[in-house]
């Protein structure tokens, strides 16, 4: 079984396991509802916790979990072994509880053998992301792509920069087409470049993109609809474009004497 466990931030609310983290009362109950200083050198302060919603009637399946990894962490450490894919168990259960930092540790432990561990870096962006330290996302998730690039941490990646900062626009379409460069054409990252050229009122570039997310895509409903929306954006950019500069030519006697344009004139053939 391969042993990456990766999660989405848009599966929470379909979560049904959620662990209550055990340990020392005093110390969970500081450490999991408080904001504590970030310790990076004066960025803020960041969310160490969230709240999922859990249910207290759920309570005994999620110590079950729990007591679970816990065991088979401890019964592992003790025959002198290390498996990481046990803290990223425990981290992902610490992430869904909403404990963050909790979570953010056991992802760091595995970053102390496993530097470059694609799984924790991902996790860790997200996690440092709901904390809101914008800065730490990026940074993880950057080097998550560096580890094993995948379409989801660019697309993230890309939110997260557009969402979060300011005057990094031209970051989000270098990043989008590097993506496409390590991982080739997709719907998704069409219909994401597409929609920052949108954004940036590039019409004919945002078209040019649906069209190929179109295309991968063979066929799509969603797709089809915000092409030809914004074919019909260009149609009346271009019309009204027309309309400036007929008001310009007039002012400037370009009409013909009986009202028509020139012969020659560029607008002669849009109105013949």
């Amino acid at each position: 079984m391969q042993r990456q466990i990766r999660f989405h931030p848009y599966i929470l609310a379909a979560a049904v396991l959620v662990i209550v983290v055990l340990g020392p009362i005093a110390w969970q109950k500081w450490y999991g509802n408080h904001v504590v200083p970030s310790g990076g050198g004066g960025e803020g302060e960041f969310l160490m916790e969230v709240d999922r919603g859990i249910r207290p009637e759920d309570q005994p399946i999620f110590d079950a979990r729990l007591a679970t990894i816990q065991k088979n962490i401890a019964e592992t450490e003790a025959a002198g072994k290390r498996d990481i894919h046990l803290y990223l168990q425990l981290g992902v259960a610490y992430y869904e509880v909403g404990k963050l930092g909790l979570a953010t540790e056991q992802f760091l432990n595995i970053l102390n053998t496993n530097p470059e561990d694609a799984p924790a870096l991902e996790n860790l962006g997200q996690a440092r992301l709901e904390m809101k330290d914008y800065k730490g996302a990026e940074g993880y998730w950057r080097r998550a792509i560096a580890a094993s690039p995948r379409e989801d941490t660019y697309v993230r990646l890309a939110n997260l920069l557009d969402d979060n900062f300011t005057g990094r626009d031209q970051e989000v379409r270098i990043l989008l087409e590097q993506a496409v460069s390590a991982l080739g054409q997709s719907t998704n990252l069409m219909i994401r470049l597409g929609n920052w050229y949108r954004d940036q009122g590039q019409l004919d570039e945002a078209i040019s993109h649906y069209e190929v997310a179109l295309t991968i895509a063979g066929g799509n409903k969603s797709i089809e609809i915000e092409l030809n929306r914004l074919r019909d954006l260009r149609e009346k950019e271009l019309r009204s474009r027309v309309w400036e500069d007929a008001d310009d030519y007039v002012s400037r006697g370009v009409f013909d004497r009986v009202g028509r344009f020139a012969v020659g004139d560029p607008l002669a053939d849009f109105y013949e």
